[in-house]
């Protein structure tokens, strides 16, 4: 009698083609491509594959076979294999259909999840077009997660036992607790990853007594916190703090429960075709889940709480307006907001007043909620307040580079000149031009130590004396403004009636001084809560305290001593101290200093101003591009105002252009030329000495540590001759 291998039921799987050998029942499977193993049930490794593998084909002959829990496993495995980004829709409603059947299976044994959690991140990596397709010709997305989550419930643990699985896209713990152990509630925490990656793998998961989390281990880098209260281990169903319904439960149940949590990394595998039809509705955002999917689940018990509340905790994904708490409905597949309500929306530290919270990211958004099931937080994203992050730090690359050249120019035009950096208004003009050198090049390391928002990219110590030194700067900047401004109102509105000794020395312990004060009294008081953890700059309250404020006395005085300038600028039809000059000059002398004033006045109060706009939140973003941009520009202004409008340098600039060698050689004479008009004035001065004498003893606007300037005026025409005009009493050396 012989045995036919073949027969009843073909052994070979997959399709293969199954022979008998000899009359003792041995067989041989022709098994086709992509397949290999005694049966063809094994899959044939990539880099061993004669002929593309047609992933579909594969799949369809898997659903095709009877799944019991024997093969289970090895189905699973080879599914997990199978599945990646590049699979069709086609594939993905197959992969549903087969994880249904597998589910329905009841199958209890841990070792299957490995591949089920990396089927289902790996579906996840498929593109949403393909999961759109699947979704709405047969459900498939909704339906491999209801079957996925079905399948962690079906597994079995023993008493005290936990398992965790993280994949890039769903990460997975199950865990059989005593509620006696979280008698006062349990936290299951979620960090946040110390890098800028989505990928879940770089997470973790923790789970804590809600008595001990919050007395000493409440954490603010959380990226998702779920919070149940104690009564929900209740098993009783007529509890009066809660109702729970018990289906599929066994009648030994033991007295730990199975916590059953998973996270997905992003709402690809929850697509809502409401929100899909709001987001094609409205231009400009997209209305979507931006947060982590939490789904958590007790046992097999679907759990209602009358009078106590879960509290959900999320950090956004993205920047994201009017957050709604929502939960993913099965029944619906779509997200819905019944049971739940948000109980508090924190803005991230850089925006919130509350430091103390530490709050990073985009946010944190706390949710409460009546029942179990799978949670997240919807928003409304505006994507192009990424485009313009990226927009606003090129424009400061781009200001603050021009700012540095132009200043370098600046102040070593000045330096080069020994006329003009004698004089006191120059002296100030070119430390003004130092200390926002030191700002820009501070914050340009700043732009590039820290290049990625919401992530620490410097050491604590490193980010702090850099925060200090862009502090400092700032504040040394403004200081030497209102410097500016003060010696405006004596050299305008007082004229001659004051004096004051060692002005420039006086000047500079107070520019200097007062805000290396204010930088060390600010990091003294905020301490840790100085700079942010996330870029190195001051936190809101050293902001308000350490900046703002001085900035804006300095603000205020000088706008009230410009429009003192101003006033009297426009009042004086023939200004104190000049002596009588024909209408046209007059009157360019009148306009050329009111046009001074009010240059001054724009370069220091419209960019604080706009930095001050940035606290009303509805223009905050045009306040934001407005105050970047002239901030990082501050110092071309200066450059402009300082040496492009100055015919002294323009000249000498024209005919460098202009003549190369021979004009190098001209400035040099022209140079020469001012040293002996120099020279020459002093012979006058000793001619007038009772005249000078007498007006310096009330005090010269115009003198140079103490020293009257000669009371002559020197102009040099395009050819360097001098002319010399006598006038009544000292007057300003001036190249405009």
């Amino acid at each position: 009698m012989s045995i036919d291998g073949c027969a009843p039921q073909n052994p070979c799987l997959n399709g293969g083609i199954c022979s008998t050998l000899d009359v003792f029942g041995s067989y041989s499977c022709n098994c086709p491509p992509g397949w290999t193993g005694t049966n063809c049930n094994q899959l044939v490794p990539c880099h061993d594959c004669e002929l593309p593998r047609n992933i579909t084909q594969m799949l369809e002959s898997i659903s095709e076979r009877n799944l019991t829990n024997d093969v289970a496993l090895e189905v699973s495995e080879n599914i997990a294999r199978l599945v990646t980004e590049n699979i069709s829709a086609a594939d993905v409603i197959l992969v549903s259909n087969i994880s249904s059947r597998i589910a329905d299976l009841n199958y209890t044994d841990t070792d299957i999840l490995d591949y089920v959690v990396t089927i289902a991140s790996n579906i996840a990596d498929v593109g949403m077009e393909k999961l759109r397709e699947a979704e709405e010709e047969e459900d498939a997305v909704s339906q491999f997660v209801l079957s996925f989550e079905r399948q962690l419930s079906n597994v079995q643990l023993d008493d005290g036992e936990s398992i965790s699985i993280t994949r890039p896209n769903v990460a997975v713990q199950i865990r059989s607790v005593a509620p006696d152990d979280f008698s006062q509630g349990l936290v299951i925490a979620r960090d946040l990853p110390t890098s800028s990656t989505q990928e879940l793998t770089a997470y973790n998961i923790s789970l804590h007594n809600a008595t001990d989390f919050n007395r000493r281990d409440k954490r603010n880098n959380t990226a998702a916190q779920v919070s149940i209260p104690k009564e929900i281990f209740s098993t009783s169903s007529s509890s009066s703090q809660n109702s729970t319904t018990e289906f599929d439960m066994p009648n030994n149940e033991s007295h730990y429960q199975k916590l059953v949590f998973n996270v997905y990394s992003s709402p690809s595998l929850h697509i809502s075709r409401s929100l899909r039809n709001i987001s094609e509705s409205h231009e400009g955002f997209n209305r979507s889940a931006n947060t982590l999917v939490l789904s958590l689940k007790i046992g097999r018990r679907k759990v209602e709480m009358v009078d106590e509340l879960i509290n959900f905790t999320f950090t956004p994904l993205e920047p994201g307006r009017n957050p709604v708490c929502t939960f993913w409905d099965e029944d619906l597949t779509d997200w819905s907001s019944d049971g739940c309500r948000l109980l508090s929306h924190s803005l991230p530290s850089r925006y919130n007043a509350d430091e103390s919270s530490n709050v990073t990211g985009y946010g944190r958004v706390v949710c409460g909620c009546n029942h179990l099931t799978s949670f997240a937080v919807l928003m409304d994203i505006y994507h192009e307040e990424h485009a313009l992050e990226h927009v606003y730090r090129n424009l400061s690359y781009i200001g603050c580079g021009i700012s540095i050249v132009s200043l370098i120019i600046t102040v070593g035009a000045y330096l080069s000149n020994r006329v003009l950096r004698k004089q006191q208004r120059f002296k100030i003009l070119i430390l003004l031009c130092l200390t926002l050198l030191l700002l820009y090049i501070s914050f340009v390391i700043m732009l590039v130590l820290d290049s990625t928002l919401d992530n620490r990219e410097v050491a604590p110590i490193p980010c702090a004396i850099l925060t200090a030194v862009i502090h400092y700067s700032l504040l040394s900047s403004m200081a030497w403004m209102g410097v500016e401004g003060f010696n405006a109102y004596l050299h305008i509105i007082k004229i001659f009636d004051t004096y004051i000794p060692r002005f420039m020395q006086k000047a500079t312990l107070a520019a200097c001084g007062i805000p290396a004060l204010i930088v060390a009294a600010t990091g003294t008081v905020a301490r840790q809560k100085y700079a942010h953890h996330d870029r190195c700059f001051l936190q809101f309250w050293s902001q308000i305290g350490g900046l703002l404020i001085p900035i804006g006395i300095i603000l205020l005085v000088n706008i009230v001593i410009f429009s003192m300038v101003i006033v009297r600028l426009v009042r004086s039809a023939n200004p104190e101290g000049l002596v009588r000059k024909d209408k046209r000059d007059e009157r360019r002398e009148t306009i050329n200093r009111v046009q001074i004033a009010i240059s001054n006045l724009v370069i220091l109060g419209l960019t604080w101003t706009a930095g001050f706009l940035l606290f009303i939140d509805k223009i905050s973003k045009i306040a934001e591009g407005l105050f970047i941009v002239l901030n990082a520009l501050q110092g071309f202004f200066i450059f402009l105002l300082y040496f492009v409008r100055m015919p002294f340098f323009r000249k000498q600039l024209c005919k460098t252009c202009r003549s190369g060698k021979h004009g190098r050689e001209v400035v040099s004479s022209q140079l020469h030329i001012s040293e002996t008009a120099s020279s020459s004035s002093s012979s006058t001065t000793k001619a007038t000495s009772e005249l000078t004498s007498k007006q310096t003893s009330r005090g010269n606007v115009d003198a140079v540590d103490g020293e009257a300037l000669p009371p002559a005026f020197i102009e040099l025409n395009n050819v360097g001759s001098i002319h010399l005009k006598r006038l009544q009493g000292p007057q300003k050396f001036n190249y405009y």
